[in-house]
């Protein structure tokens, strides 16, 4: 498969019952992609799925799925800082335009070659594996920066002074005022204290 729309498009017949889907060169994500990042996470975590086939009624079906996403792409989907999701590995380089060496290899995978393979995955202990415990590697790292936003950004660079507090002006106070009742009781009793400052703000809002 090479598009994510196959799986979080309108119809999606084709995630039924398949135990595993390689996506292969998937493009990079962009604003419009929004949707089908969050139906990725549905894909993933969901114990069962809504299935949509043509001209056909829907239907629920147990969620089976694994899912291998190969790309060249820097930005293929977008991670949250706490994604438990993906476990994200960049492959070496080494052969890269090696025929030789990718053409036997390419040959020595005959059926022997998949039998042992299999033979191997059915006796594997896998016990004490824990899905959800993912090494940070470099690779997530890079692709999480990435998926920052530009309020990411601006917070990440300035994190020390928005710690400390930045003073503003009550004009600019009151663009930021926060909706709820509540904290709007909180936020005016501390202005009743002293200066506002950009850190008192951010509190206020999170």
């Amino acid at each position: 498969m090479s598009t994510i729309d196959e799986f979080t498009g309108t119809f999606n017949s084709v995630v039924e019952n398949v135990m595993f889907a390689v996506l292969n060169e998937i493009m990079n994500y962009n604003e419009s992609k929004k949707d089908t990042a969050q139906a990725m996470k549905t894909t993933i975590t969901d114990k069962t799925l809504r299935i949509n086939e043509k001209n056909q009624p829907k239907q629920r079906a147990e969620n089976v799925i694994n899912i291998i996403i190969v790309t060249n792409s820097d930005y293929p989907i977008q991670l949250d800082n706490s994604d438990g999701r993906y476990l994200v590995i960049k492959c070496k380089t080494v052969h890269r335009g090696d025929h030789e060496y990718i053409n036997k290899l390419s040959k020595d995978m005959d059926n022997e070659f998949y039998y042992n393979l299999l033979t191997f995955f059915l006796n594997r202990d896998i016990s004490k594996f824990d899905p959800t415990d993912f090494t940070m590697i470099d690779a997530k790292k890079q692709l999480l920066n990435v998926s920052r936003t530009p309020v990411d950004d601006i917070i990440i660079k300035n994190y020390q002074k928005f710690k400390d507090g930045i003073p503003i002006s009550e004009d600019q106070y009151e663009i930021l005022v926060v909706t709820e009742k509540t904290r709007q009781k909180k936020v005016y009793r501390q202005k009743l204290m002293g200066r506002w400052t950009v850190g008192q703000i951010i509190k206020n809002r999170i």
